[in-house]
């Protein structure tokens, strides 16, 4: 009798297998997680970016209170921030599921100090500033647990801004004031319905009255077919950064953010717009803060010219009716990136502040500065 071989079917039947498998997996779940799905096998991946540039720019001309001061410095700067991480998947478990986790630290790269956030003031450094989660995934959509990316950051984030939120030339703010990143959160994100899906996430009150803890929570809704992409957010963030007591300090922001694309082929249009109000940590929460940025990304010769300009407008975000602590800027992003491969790239920035105002607390403008800056970076993704 001759003898058959099983090995071939049983092959086939487990490549079969795989792939049921990953498509059972929402399409927006590597967006959401920040993990690659496609392997249907267990992965731990280290990765990283190192991003550095040499920038010539007015002197400290976003960040200076003091009057105005046309020197020009030349220094080596993060173009955009810089990470390293762990992240990876199981793979497969019972009831069609898959586990996943992300780990990711923020980085200057020029100095070799990690970001912390400016408020952060516990006694133990944080060591995944950026995110730390774990979560599940199905044909139900994604959850995950942990320090989560905010609703607003998800639906607008970079997807919506020409230079994807990295380089110097990219405008930043586009979520207005809210927060991009939430403790102790639970995050969902449904499975595409038609051109739709689903997103949000909820914190849980972990004694915010007394140890500057956080209550949020956030709806976002994403609606892609085409060359169309839009999306929209909405998010309130409950924090306070004293330690005990805070019950008449807590700050209850608000914040509604819309994103959208159009590629025409030549061209891709993009626009963002935030507005947060009830910015100021008080009982009256007043303040406010608007941000719009129109862009455009247009392919040219080996890579890719992107303009961005923002528009934002603050409204005493101080509190107490003062407009101290406010600032308007326009600002025009003008940029090239020339890929080396997938991973490397080299980035060249123009930047014109049209126009950065600050006030007294009667709302008095005490200066307006303006320059321009430009930078050459390199960009390295391990």
């Amino acid at each position: 009798m001759k003898k058959i071989s099983l090995l071939p079917l049983v092959a086939a039947m487990a490549a079969v297998a795989s792939t049921a498998q990953a498509q059972n997996i929402p399409a927006d779940a590597g967006r959401w997680s920040g993990v690659s799905f496609s392997s249907p096998d267990k992965s731990v991946q280290l990765w990283g970016r190192i991003d550095l540039g040499l920038r010539h720019a007015p002197s400290n001309l976003t960040n200076s209170n003091s009057a105005v001061d046309d020197d020009n410095k030349q220094s080596m700067e993060n173009s955009s921030t810089g990470r390293w991480g762990i992240r990876g998947t199981t793979g497969a478990l019972k009831y069609g599921l898959r586990g996943f986790f992300n780990l990711e630290e923020r980085v200057s790269y020029d100095t070799g100090v990690l970001v912390q956030d400016s408020g952060f003031t516990g006694s133990a450094p944080q060591m995944f500033r950026d995110k730390s989660y774990a979560g599940l995934v199905g044909d139900w959509g994604l959850l995950q647990f942990g320090r989560v990316p905010a609703t607003t950051d998800f639906t607008i984030s970079g997807r919506y801004e020409a230079f994807g939120g990295d380089s110097y030339a990219s405008n930043g703010s586009r979520a207005a004031a809210a927060l991009a990143r939430v403790d102790n959160a639970v995050f969902y994100g449904s499975p595409k319905i038609g051109p739709v899906s689903l997103s949000g996430h909820i914190s849980l009150n972990e004694d915010l009255a007394q140890n500057g803890g956080l209550n949020a929570y956030g709806l976002g809704v994403d609606f892609v077919t085409g060359p169309l992409s839009l999306s929209a957010g909405y998010q309130k963030d409950t924090t306070t950064s004293c330690s005990e007591n805070c019950a008449s300090t807590f700050d209850e922001r608000n914040t509604i953010a819309v994103g959208g694309s159009f590629d025409l082929g030549a061209v891709k249009l993009l626009f963002t717009y935030g507005n947060t109000d009830k910015i100021t940590e008080n009982a009256a929460g007043t303040g406010s803060r608007t941000v719009i940025t129109l862009g455009a990304k247009i392919p040219m010769g080996p890579g890719e010219l992107r303009i961005s300009a923002s528009d934002r407008d603050d409204d005493a975000v101080a509190g107490g009716g003062s407009f101290a602590s406010d600032t308007d800027i326009q600002r025009i992003g003008v940029g090239y990136q020339l890929p080396l491969d997938s991973n490397n790239s080299l980035n060249f920035s123009l930047v014109q502040e049209m126009s950065t105002k600050r006030f007294d607390a009667a709302g008095n403008e005490l200066t307006d500065r303006s320059g321009t800056g430009a930078e050459v970076a390199y960009r390295l993704v391990f």
